[in-house]
């Protein structure tokens, strides 16, 4: 691997990770509360 291909690489991890990391901030408030208000369908079994 050249020392340009590591740097891509790199790059491109960082930009992944940070955009999964921002998403999780975002979303992390909610999680406890979305869940505890969605409408369960009939079907579904008890417990």
């Amino acid at each position: 691997m050249t020392a340009r291909s590591a740097v891509r690489l790199a790059i491109s991890l960082a930009l992944c990770f940070g955009v999964a990391y921002a998403g999780a901030r975002v979303t992390d408030p909610e999680i406890a509360t979305w869940y505890a208000d969605l409408s369960k369908p009939w079907w579904t079994p008890p417990s």
